[in-house]
C-alpha cells in the first residue's frame, strides 16, 4: 500500500478520529457510570 496517495491519508484520517472517538465515547459513558454509582 501507498500512504504517500491523499485518499490513503484521508482514510488513515478518518480510521483514527473514529477509533479516538469510539474510545472517548467509552470513557465517557465509563466515568458517568462511576460517578452515579459513587453518588448513590
Amino acid at each position: 500500500m501507498n500512504f504517500d496517495t491523499p485518499g490513503g491519508i484521508v482514510l488513515i484520517v478518518l480510521a483514527v478520529v473514529s477509533i479516538l472517538g469510539a474510545l472517548t465515547l467509552t470513557v465517557m459513558h465509563l466515568v458517568r457510570t462511576f460517578r452515579d454509582d459513587d453518588e448513590d
